[in-house]
């Protein structure tokens, strides 16, 4: 954006099939010189206050919330019957109320106001719901739900179908909403700068001059439009990945016509304090060549096990492979994994409240922090150690404690683990 291009387009805007006279032009020239000096500034004074700014921010943070909370269409292809309102993509009555302590688990969400990531309580009957099957599809999940393990490859397949399924609805509901946000700060930013430069041209010199503002649109003077802009092309990337490579496959898979997507599950003879599913990513360099591998995650836990799987696409098989190599081969292996998965992958999983709270006030606030950092991926290991009680019962399998302080052990311990971890994962 630059005075001199919005000049021309003025001038192309002037109702006078004459061109603007130099006086009438070096004054508009003047005029944006001394708005892009205000934008420069502070560009949020066109949007309002910062009361209006707040309220923007969370209207439409409402607005998002409440797409989340209505039905829509199924997700499953070929459908249109309505969803109803809380398709569950982990399972209340077996995972979630398991991790449950008084009907409630704990999950991070986002802080618009402060831009970061908070613990929020949540009951289960609306941890990990969404708008997504109707009353008939919804069955497809209940033979596995009512046995309360994931059994077969076929239970397998649904669970990752639905976590597809998930991650596609919320990411429309997401782009969706971005769409809205930006066309409405768009609108407000464009009313009020020209609001501004009428002002300083004055009403008798647009008069005289026959220049019109009206059709001007500002769309590159925020930031904040800016990010929505980026985050907006992210997530519908993400988008048509779901929807043309993954949902199709998946779909094929839970139909019982063979084998479309490549899934690894392990089950771990351990409870664990947390549920995720969701989607993350990892990188790979293949010969000089840098592949980006999107991955579908599950970790599910009753009282004798953990049940994991990672999903990828069939020509990314052989990554995945070298993905676990990097993972398996070491020191509490599944316990990094799935820790990576929660700090560098997903934000949609649940904890035992009492396993949160256990934690060091500081290292809450610096795992939550690097949650907002999106230049990791679930290929690189967590840095600070999240699952508390799991580590500490490899810990007590040593035959010394060495230090008698808990946070010291805990640090020490994860030291181990990472400490012989090469990255980036080489395929091999």
């Amino acid at each position: 954006f630059t005075s001199i291009n919005t000049v021309r387009h003025i001038e192309k805007m002037n109702k006078s099939s004459s061109k603007l006279s130099p006086y009438a032009l070096k004054k508009i020239e003047s005029v944006f010189d001394e708005f892009m000096d205000v934008v420069a500034e502070d560009e949020r004074s066109f949007i309002g206050n910062i009361g209006y700014r707040k309220n923007f921010v969370y209207g439409s943070f409402s607005e998002l919330q409440k797409y989340y909370r209505t039905p829509r269409k199924c997700i499953y292809p070929g459908c249109n019957n309505k969803s109803v309102i809380y398709s569950h993509t982990i399972s209340k009555s077996t995972f979630l109320k398991f991790i449950a302590e008084k009907q409630h688990v704990l999950t991070p969400a986002f802080d618009f106001q402060h831009r970061r990531f908070a613990m929020k309580s949540v009951g289960i009957n609306k941890a990990s719901a969404f708008p997504g099957f109707c009353e008939d599809h919804e069955r497809l999940f209940f033979d596995f739900e009512i046995d309360g393990i994931i059994r077969s490859n076929h239970h397998v397949y649904l669970q990752v179908f639905r976590t597809i399924c998930r991650e596609a609805v919320i990411k429309k509901i997401q782009i969706n909403t971005l769409n809205k946000y930006i066309e409405k700060l768009t609108k407000r930013i464009t009313k009020n700068s020209v609001k501004f430069i009428e002002s300083k041209l004055g009403k008798k010199f647009i008069t005289d001059h026959n220049v019109t503002l009206n059709s001007l649109s500002f769309t590159n003077l925020s930031e904040g439009i800016a990010v929505a802009e980026k985050s907006k092309n992210k997530l519908e990337r993400l988008l048509k990945l779901l929807e043309e490579d993954y949902l199709p496959n998946a779909t094929k898979e839970i139909e019982e016509k063979g084998e479309w997507l490549a899934h690894y599950r392990i089950d771990i003879e351990e409870s664990a304090p947390v549920c995720l599913s969701g989607l993350g990513n990892f990188s790979v360099n293949d010969n000089a060549t840098h592949h980006n591998v999107h991955a579908i995650l599950n970790v599910l836990p009753n009282p004798n096990k953990i049940f994991l799987s990672i999903t990828v696409l069939l020509k990314h098989q052989k990554y995945l492979q070298d993905y676990l190599a990097h993972f398996l081969n070491h020191l509490n292996g599944p316990l990094n994994m799935i820790e990576a998965w929660m700090g560098n992958g997903t934000d949609h999983w649940f904890i035992k409240h009492s396993e949160w709270e256990a934690l060091p006030h500081d290292r809450k606030k610096k795992i939550l922090a690097d949650m907002y950092d999106e230049s990791q991926n679930i290929g690189a290991h967590f840095q600070r150690s999240i699952l508390d009680s799991i580590r500490f019962k490899s810990l007590r399998s040593l035959p010394v404690n060495e230090f008698p302080d808990n946070e010291i052990q805990i640090e020490k311990q994860k030291y181990e683990e990472d400490k012989k971890i090469v990255e980036p994962i080489v395929a091999h």
